[in-house]
């Protein structure tokens, strides 16, 4: 045959071939491909190598066989159990905003503002009064029903201050904070020396950290009682929290530097402006 001929029959020849052998196919499969040969299914070791980035199973390696450092890490990684799912028939309810007749029954209007709030506790200080209590938006169905589950109205909550005191004795390593008599002293000091009114803050604050009931009735209206910023001396309170803190090892005796005191500062004596 002339060369052009031959040229032809090689051409026909591996067309052929290739129509019956797909090498990057059969590389997925599990086999592997020599260009002239027939195809054969690929011994194990390079089955695996494919299938484990190049690491054999302990079946294949042997019984006596080590196990890779990879194997070691993923056998002393703890296993978590996934906790059940939850029930979602009430999600989508809960997550729809609320229409104007369920705003209502649970007490929740717009403000001139255009922010919604609980009707109920709004005279309350933001940080005294239960979660949920003001949306920037209109609230979704499920975070009004939960704050009027908790609601206490015109009474004090004391949830979130409670945390801050908890906070507190577990960082410094107080013990009993409120039974503290220089502490004590820096209360009565943020509420303008009104001893009735500290006494029953202590009294509820240290039910709430003990998870005992208190009587809201002796809050209700109290909120009226909250000394003005001209009543309050700032110094005093300076006074008063060196005193206590010099009693504590590690406390610091300016304000400013103990994380959330602040915020029980102007919780409990809402008219203070000062950035002590």
């Amino acid at each position: 045959p002339t060369h052009t001929s031959q040229h032809e029959f090689f051409r026909i020849v591996f067309s052929r071939m290739n129509k019956k052998v797909n090498p990057e196919r059969e590389l997925l499969l599990g086999k592997t491909v020599i260009p002239g040969q027939n195809t054969h299914q690929a011994p194990a070791s390079e089955t695996t190598k494919l299938s484990t980035g190049g690491h054999k199973s302990n079946d294949q390696l042997g019984s006596d066989a080590k196990p890779t450092k990879m194997q070691t890490r993923q056998s002393t990684r703890p296993t978590l159990a996934l906790p059940p799912t939850p029930a979602r028939s009430n999600d989508s309810q809960c997550m729809e905003l609320a229409n104007d007749a369920q705003l209502a029954k649970n007490h929740f209007i717009q403000s001139a503002s255009g922010w919604f709030t609980c009707a109920r506790c709004r005279m309350v200080p933001l940080d005294l009064r239960a979660f949920c209590s003001t949306s920037g938006g209109r609230p979704t169905l499920g975070f009004i029903e939960r704050h009027s589950k908790i609601c206490k109205e015109d009474a004090f909550d004391y949830s979130s201050i409670a945390a801050i005191l908890r906070q507190l004795q577990q960082y410094y390593r107080i013990q009993n904070i409120l039974q503290n008599p220089h502490f004590q002293m820096f209360v009565r000091a943020l509420l303008r020396g009104n001893q009735k009114m500290a006494d029953v803050f202590i009294l509820q604050l240290q039910s709430t950290l003990d998870d005992t009931p208190i009587d809201l009735e002796l809050t209700r209206g109290l909120w009226r009682k909250f000394p003005s910023k001209e009543e309050v001396q700032e110094d005093l309170v300076e006074a008063a929290w060196r005193d206590f803190a010099r009693n504590v090892d590690g406390l610091p005796t300016k304000m400013s530097l103990v994380p959330g005191l602040l915020k029980f500062v102007a919780a409990v004596s809402p008219a203070i402006s000062a950035i002590f």
